[in-house]
């Protein structure tokens, strides 16, 4: 297995690497001090494992969700001096845990964990599915036709996707997604919720084997919707043919709105969207 280390600190890489050379399913090791580098190197070359200090100075946590926007489902060990992120990883499905110093009987584990990971692994997982959201009445998620958000549970995760999908593909700041999902709180504390959502969808994505397309780039988020098939978009693509006096299907339209945009969700900054996309749908079946 190719093995990729993440880490500021010097001697945390050199030690963490002269034990897994005593690892005979290790047979190659690359070590990044600066995570940026690191984030580069992976989108050229596959790794099968990845060990990713959580205390540098860009926080672990959020250099998961970069890696994972990279490589979807490559097993991630998360290793630091401290144990207080323990549950917090769990629950991000890392598939597991180092506190550092590292010991080799422990480390020996954690391949064991990566190699029974990936004998786990569907064989027809890296055949494409399709990805297809529902957004009138309420946000339904669709992968390979099967229901994947219908027992999330965070209601924040649905409401992650339902607002970013609302932005047409267009990259938003992460201080408005603060300040319409969570208003009232200050940044820092909104920005730690925040990555905690994003890494429960990346935790469920590796569930469902399902890539949702949530895109980071520096204090920017987008919901990247080329080739994922949208409700909303749709609605919006036959309100422009409408707009531009072309032919349009009213039996489509009919069917794609099925009630007023995530009517079934409490979604205050939804309002007025709801008022729009009802008078589209009003305007085009009332002239039919």
């Amino acid at each position: 297995m190719k093995a990729l280390i993440i880490d500021d600190e010097q001697h945390a890489i050199a030690r963490l690497s002269r034990l897994l050379a005593q690892i005979p399913a290790v047979n190659e090791t690359v070590a990044f001090s600066d995570p940026v580098k690191a984030l580069e190197y992976m989108k050229k070359n596959k790794q099968d494992i990845v060990f990713l200090d959580i205390e540098m100075s860009v926080s672990g946590l959020e250099i998961f969700s970069r890696i994972t926007e990279i490589e979807a489902f490559v097993p991630i060990v998360f290793t630091t001096a401290y144990d207080q992120y323990a549950v917090e990883a769990f629950e991000l499905n890392a598939v597991d845990y180092l506190l550092k110093p590292f010991r080799l009987a422990r480390l020996q584990k954690s391949v064991d964990r990566v190699i029974a990971y990936y004998q786990m692994l569907s064989p027809d997982q890296a055949k494409p599915k399709e990805l297809r959201i529902e957004c009138f009445k309420r946000l339904t998620v669709y992968y390979d036709n099967k229901i994947i958000n219908l027992n999330w549970r965070t209601k924040k995760a649905d409401e992650l996707i339902a607002f970013l999908l609302c932005e047409n593909g267009d990259f938003v700041s992460k201080d408005k997604i603060i300040e319409n999902l969570w208003p009232g709180s200050d940044r820092k504390k909104g920005l730690s919720t925040l990555y905690t959502t994003l890494y429960y969808l990346r935790h469920q994505q590796q569930n469902s084997q399902a890539k949702i397309p949530i895109e980071s780039l520096r204090r920017k988020m987008r919901f990247n919707t080329d080739n994922v098939q949208i409700d909303l978009v749709e609605m919006a693509e036959q309100y422009k043919r409408f707009q531009q006096g072309l032919k349009i299907n009213k039996s489509y339209i009919i069917e794609l709105y099925k009630g007023m945009l995530f009517e079934e969700h409490d979604y205050p900054w939804a309002v007025i969207l709801q008022a729009r996309y009802e008078n589209m749908y009003q305007q085009m079946v009332s002239c039919l």
